[in-house]
């Protein structure tokens, strides 16, 4: 088996245990199991996942415009090599980027000076592995939430409320949702990270370790 770059932080993560793969780990890899054995992959989607995944082409804009980059393809191809795979969102001549959509200005980093989830380091330098490149970029941008959405909040907050929202409260609530009135400078923030060689190393390590556990699983 392989583990997908986007789930590198799930295995990663240590157990408490010594000689033992952590729950999180354990339970990506009964999922993988399951989708291997009966041929369906289990997809997961919420609001959050809906926002970042309509509005990625107009935020890899917004990056580019950020830092005057000029055109920046979105990447389709897929990588893979004896232990991951991936398919990084940007791909330039030395460096990969990864996209993520805020929701809101509450979960936007701002001023954040370390990767607030460290699941993503083990994502980029999954892809910095599989690109060959040495440095990689997280860029967290601020999108306007996609119309449908912000439509199913207000019925939410009318839900919760118990009542029809008033034109002022509708009106805060859409501008919680939408941020391109503010300048670039305002709505990326980005983080640098270098190629760590331990740290592939451990990946492999760890790859190895989940794919005992598969074996083990398959057998019982």
């Amino acid at each position: 088996m392989k583990v997908r770059c986007s789930a590198l932080g799930q295995v990663m993560t240590n157990s408490r245990k010594k000689g033992e793969l952590s729950k999180t780990a354990q339970s990506y890899l009964k999922k993988c199991l399951k989708e291997e054995l009966y041929d369906t992959r289990i997809t997961f989607s919420n609001k959050y996942t809906e926002k970042g995944i309509a509005m990625e082409e107009e935020a890899i804009e917004l990056v580019a415009d950020r830092y005057d980059l000029g055109f920046l393809d979105k990447n389709e191809e897929h990588f893979s090599n004896d232990f991951v795979t991936g398919t990084p969102d940007v791909i330039t001549s030395d460096t990969v980027r990864d996209i993520k959509c805020s929701w809101s200005l509450d979960t936007f980093p701002a001023f954040e000076e370390d990767i607030p989830n460290k699941d993503y380091y083990w994502q980029l330098q999954g892809y910095m592995w599989l690109t060959g490149k040495e440095v990689a970029y997280l860029d967290y941008c601020l999108m306007d939430t996609p119309a449908l959405l912000i439509d199913s909040e207000l019925k939410r907050l009318e839900f919760s409320k118990g009542s029809e929202l008033t034109d002022v409260q509708a009106d805060e609530a859409i501008k919680q949702l939408t941020f391109s009135r503010h300048e670039p400078a305002l709505r990326v923030k980005t983080f640098r990270v270098e190629r760590n060689e331990e740290g592939i190393e451990a990946i492999k390590a760890r790859v190895e370790e989940c794919r005992i556990y598969i074996n083990n699983l398959k057998n019982k």
